[in-house]
């Protein structure tokens, strides 16, 4: 909602919250942080749908040469987290500042049509093997991850991204994005 992947407290919570509430150019008849919520929840199931609620197993973890402890062994663990969440603000926030996207309903619409085109759970190992990396070679992981997946969000969500509604090249681009920015 910032624009920043950063972690947040409580006190930049609800002072977001009475930003988004007060910016004179949106739509203040509508509670922003309520449809950001939903907005999020609604990508979260489509996201749990496409993998059929998958569990990674032990095999899984080794064949995708993934630690024993993985950044989360479903899509309802790794996108509950506030790494997920508020990369998913960062990437909202800036495709909005650059036009991409008008408001958090044309981000509905986009997820609607996620469905038709994914299946599988390839790409989540694929963003496990990703986050791995991540916690692997950062020093602040948290913020390594928050960047990371407001990539993955943007290369997602943007129509006129290459990876456009196609998770495995959102996960491999929104990485590629990821370490070009620090190298």
């Amino acid at each position: 909602m910032n624009r920043n992947e950063l972690p947040i407290d409580r006190q930049d919570i609800l002072e977001n919250v009475k930003m988004l509430e007060n910016m004179s150019d949106e739509d203040v008849s509508e509670d922003l942080f309520k449809e950001f919520l939903e907005t999020y929840m609604k990508l979260f199931g489509t996201l749990r749908r496409i993998t059929d609620n998958h569990i990674v197993d032990e095999d899984e973890l080794i064949e995708y040469g993934i630690s024993e402890s993985p950044f989360g062994k479903k899509v309802s663990k790794i996108f509950s987290t506030s790494q997920a969440l508020t990369g998913f603000g960062a990437a909202v926030g800036k495709m909005k500042d650059l036009d991409i996207i008008k408001s958090l309903t044309d981000v509905s619409g986009i997820v609607d049509k996620l469905e038709e085109k994914n299946e599988g759970y390839t790409w989540m190992m694929e963003l496990l093997s990703k986050l791995d990396r991540i916690k692997g070679s950062s020093k602040k992981i948290g913020n390594a991850q928050r960047m990371f997946f407001q990539y993955f969000y943007r290369e997602l969500l943007n129509v006129e991204s290459d990876s456009y509604l196609n998770l495995d090249a959102a996960v491999q681009n929104g990485y590629k994005k990821y370490y070009s920015q620090v190298i």
